[in-house]
């Protein structure tokens, strides 16, 4: 399993653990601070909690709607079918649908959340793996399957 994440469950009493083998080093992610990444880190959450707050933020129910139109106003970001605007990036999907959706990676933890424009429909995915390698074949396919699953909603 060298250079995969792997998460070991545990008893209630018990915090999970994450564990990533680099070649004969193993490294247990769960004793890190999330914390050492600032404000990334700075909330601890469940996955309901995230969705929850994405789809009021998303979907215009949490901010005022001039704040909304700022939110959702995007730049290009250099990737065909993405923008780019204030800590939202939206991406347009192989199903045609568009997409809102900022990923959240901390040293052992990734996790993506695509949440539809009016936040009716969104599908939110998590891993446990170390992120400090961006782009790995965790990632990408679990978020492929992701976007996969948001177009058949």
């Amino acid at each position: 399993m060298s250079g995969q994440g792997r998460f070991t469950a545990s008893t209630y009493r018990e915090p999970a653990r994450c564990v990533r083998s680099i070649g004969p080093l193993v490294l247990d992610m769960t004793v890190t601070s999330v914390q050492a990444t600032q404000t990334a880190g700075a909330i601890v959450s469940t996955l309901d909690d995230l969705a929850t707050f994405e789809r009021a933020l998303v979907g215009g129910t949490l901010l005022p709607p001039a704040q909304q139109a700022e939110l959702k106003t995007t730049v290009p970001t250099g990737t065909t079918g993405a923008a780019y605007g204030l800590g939202l990036m939206r991406i347009d999907t192989a199903c045609g649908r568009t997409a809102w959706y900022h990923s959240g990676a901390v040293p052992g933890y990734y996790s993506f959340h695509p949440t539809s424009d009016d936040g009716a429909k969104q599908v939110v995915e998590a891993n446990n793996e170390n992120h400090l390698i961006q782009g790995t074949p965790g990632q990408s396919h679990t978020q492929e399957a992701a976007l996969n699953a948001f177009c058949a909603l």
